[in-house]
């Protein structure tokens, strides 16, 4: 088989083959006022509101709440529920909905009992993004009065 010909029919299954779409892997989204973001300075606390840790995932406006198993070295990520994201255009202009990104990955397909493994996941700290795609800061999850809390370790010049 000539190099052409092989080239042709490689390009040819690619285009057949489904590509994977990303997906975010996020904590619930959240609102933070307007005037506390602004002044975000580092080692600042912004509470989530959680009593234990929800993962969620987003895509195209979707929310899934996802449940996490160890196995082995891997982690185990399986679509829970599906669901319509809370409104990220909130009618208070006081208050931001926050959204904090802890990865990206993949699922063959966005629907229930959908499974997904990944080999490494760092939970300990994320980006925080404001408007879906303004990234204003990192942190880490801490624990305040026995909720879950983000600590600010960075914060972007927006």
């Amino acid at each position: 088989m000539k190099a052409e010909t092989q080239a042709v029919l490689l390009e040819k299954m690619m285009k057949n083959k489904k590509v994977h779409s990303a997906y975010e892997l996020i904590l619930p989204l959240f609102t933070v006022k307007s005037t506390d973001l602004k002044d975000l300075s580092i080692k600042d606390i912004l509470l989530v509101g959680l009593d234990r840790m929800e993962i969620s995932v987003l895509y195209n406006g979707q929310c899934a709440k996802v449940k996490m198993t160890h196995t082995n070295d891997t982690l185990m990520l399986e679509i829970d529920s599906i669901g319509v994201c809370p409104s990220k255009s909130i009618e208070n202009v006081k208050s931001e909905v926050v959204k904090c990104l802890f990865a990206n990955i993949t699922f063959d397909t966005f629907t229930l009992g959908e499974q997904c493994t990944i080999d490494k996941l760092v939970l300990d700290t994320f980006e925080i993004f404001i408007h879906d795609d303004v990234k204003i800061a990192e942190g880490k999850l801490v624990e305040v009065m026995d909720k879950i809390a983000i600590e600010i370790t960075r914060v972007m010049n927006v």
